[in-house]
């Protein structure tokens, strides 16, 4: 009989690739020693403890006590993202992160976000991972670490800001000044904060010609004219834009009329805007195709941040999008803004690249989706939301996974994964033998196992 021993050795990766979750990757490393070589590097290459976890504080202390103790196996930790890590409040318990973290020697992406639970220490233990390319932090620096530290990070290529109060602003023209030529990605998540402002963009600017990905959040006194001042000085061209939450005064159309005549967003292929309940729909529609008319345009996500748009004020958008860009459109999101019937079927008809759509849907009308969406051979993965009401029982807004398979049924062969509300499930398929003994595929959905969050659930941030 073949035994584990018989297995080439070229082919351990390849089974090892298809288990997902930490528990099962835990599991095949104790079977003997060359899954052992093989399963352990997966298993710490990329860790996520979310603070919607059972216990996550703890799993993240017996995380670092692992890594402090063990640096044969914190070597092998490439990517960390901990949204709810503990506040460290003795220096036993800081000694424990920042020897957890300088074992990390290999360590390329680090998430630390929870409020008030990053501090001095950490920041100077993840100096010492000289591979470091990419972090998002908690801008709350106020009692927590010296924002002063963020300077000694040069390296980056990808930074993102939570919530930066004004002691983490003050000291971003510095810092831009040191990490400017290797940042490619700046995102900068507010709350209506008033620090980020067109002035500071126009402080920034000109240490951020090298950026390929740049997002706005929830600054509401950035207009067009401190968009501009990064946008014109940027030297290879953005490849994507965030727009969100932006200044009333923010003028849509004279920001296109000037990336128009400068050629600008040349190189755009991917938009998040959100539309403002203060501005007609129709202007915002009008001025957006203008904005994106020559931009080789592949991913769309689009949102209401107020009250949720009918069918009627948001069709024309989607079916003038899809007139220009469908024939290369990948992606296509849109939140808080119901579509119809003819619009989603167009949307699927008419893009025949089409891989990933979120759309909001009347409940009445899930069954009505499956036809449409069996027109796009392309589609990995859709997410269906129904509109949200004040007096509907939140029991209502939720499908059972039945209802969800009878749609998923109707797809296409490529579709991966489907969601509704906050449920996802991923579509799997298996080949069965029938009664008279040929061979028949049978779709059915398991839950949901990779490490990240689903994308569709990152969209709305404003």
């Amino acid at each position: 009989m073949p035994d584990f021993v018989d297995i080439p050795v070229e082919l351990y990766e390849e089974i090892l690739a298809h288990l997902i979750k930490a528990s099962h990757l835990a599991s095949a490393s104790l079977v003997n020693k060359t899954f052992y070589s093989f399963a352990t590097p997966l298993l710490y290459e990329q860790i996520y403890i979310y603070h919607w976890h059972g216990q996550s504080k703890v799993r993240v202390i017996k995380l670092f006590g692992t890594l402090s103790r063990c640096p044969h196996l914190a070597k092998y930790v490439k990517k960390l993202v901990l949204t709810g890590p503990p506040k460290i409040v003795a220096a036993d318990s800081e000694d424990l992160f920042t020897l957890g973290l300088r074992n990390c020697k290999d360590l390329r992406a680090c998430t630390w976000t929870r409020d008030g639970a990053l501090t001095s220490g950490v920041l100077e233990a993840l100096q010492y991972c000289s591979l470091l390319s990419e972090l998002e932090i908690n801008g709350r620096s106020e009692y927590n670490y010296r924002p002063d530290l963020l300077r000694g990070f040069r390296r980056l290529r990808h930074i993102t800001l939570i919530m930066p109060d004004a002691g983490v602003v003050n000291q971003l023209q510095s810092w831009m000044s040191y990490t400017g030529d290797n940042l490619r990605r700046l995102t900068l998540i507010c709350k209506a904060s008033p620090l980020i402002n067109d002035s500071m963009l126009d402080l920034l600017a000109p240490h951020l010609t090298q950026l390929e990905h740049f997002s706005l959040v929830g600054c509401p006194k950035v207009t067009h004219k401190g968009m501009w001042d990064v946008i014109s000085k940027n030297m290879h061209g953005i490849r994507s834009l965030g727009l969100e939450g932006l200044s009333t005064r923010f003028d849509m159309d004279a920001f296109a009329s000037l990336c128009s005549a400068h050629q600008t967003l040349a190189h755009l292929s991917s938009i998040t805007l959100t539309v403002n309940q203060h501005i007609p729909i129709e202007r915002f529609t009008s001025d957006t195709l203008s904005l994106l008319a020559n931009c080789p345009l592949e991913r769309v996500h689009i949102y209401s941040t107020g009250v949720v748009f009918e069918s009627s004020a948001t069709d024309e958008f989607c079916l003038s999008l899809i007139a220009t860009h469908g024939a290369q459109l990948r992606r296509f999101a849109v939140y808080k803004m119901i579509l119809s019937m003819r619009a989603i079927d167009a949307t699927c008809e008419l893009c025949p690249q089409l891989e990933q759509l979120f759309v909001v849907v009347e409940k009445g009308s899930l069954m009505s989706l499956a036809s449409s969406l069996a027109k796009a051979p392309q589609l990995r993965s859709v997410h269906v939301n129904f509109p949200q009401e004040a007096n509907t029982p939140i029991e209502s807004e939720f499908i059972e996974a039945g209802e969800a398979l009878q749609v998923v049924a109707q797809c296409g062969p490529a579709l991966r994964q489907f969601g509704c509300n906050t449920k996802v499930w991923q579509v799997e398929r298996r080949i069965e033998k029938k009664a008279d003994g040929s061979d028949a595929t049978r779709t059915y959905l398991g839950p949901y196992e990779k490490l990240e969050v689903p994308e569709q659930f990152l969209v709305v941030r404003a």
